[in-house]
């Protein structure tokens, strides 16, 4: 079995609010180690077979984001590549949910989830619940993104 597949096994039989686990941490550092940094995102997307759930595919990428020696900034990069080009539903809604917003300027943000709102609908509501909540910060004084990721409702 391979460690992406061990790693979707670890996530599927622990329970939600359990999660991540220990042993998922470590999965995912092994799988970091195994493939390299540059293109990860890539390769657990494509390397997930098409039933497995979306959450899944998100929650290893937000650990890596977390785990990875740039703080993520390369997965983050392709999330939003794959938001912006908005041809690919499956990849845009992981990139949504990888508990970091995407994009450092909140307007690029907000204009590139309008588009992407617009080119898959099923998303319009999690496209406007994310600039809400980024704009809900800005409003109590957060200022930009941080030189880290933030965790989306921090």
């Amino acid at each position: 079995m391979s460690t992406l597949d061990q790693t979707y096994a670890e996530i599927a039989r622990t329970s939600p609010e359990k999660r991540p686990s220990q042993t998922t941490f470590s999965l995912v550092d092994q799988l970091i180690w195994e493939q390299g940094e540059d293109g990860i995102a890539d390769w657990v997307v494509d390397s997930s077979p098409l039933m497995t759930p979306w959450e899944s595919v998100a929650e290893i990428l937000a650990i890596m984001i977390w785990s990875t020696s740039d703080n993520g900034a390369r997965i983050m990069q392709d999330a939003e590549r794959w938001l912006a080009s908005g041809t690919d539903e499956r990849r845009a809604f992981v990139a949504m949910n990888l508990d970091v917003y995407p994009f450092r300027d909140p307007r690029e943000m907000e204009s590139v989830l309008l588009e992407v709102a617009a080119a898959f609908p099923k998303q319009a509501e999690l496209c406007a619940s994310m600039v809400a909540s980024r704009n809900k910060l800005a409003e109590q004084g957060v200022g930009g993104q941080p030189a880290t990721p933030q965790r989306v409702g921090d």
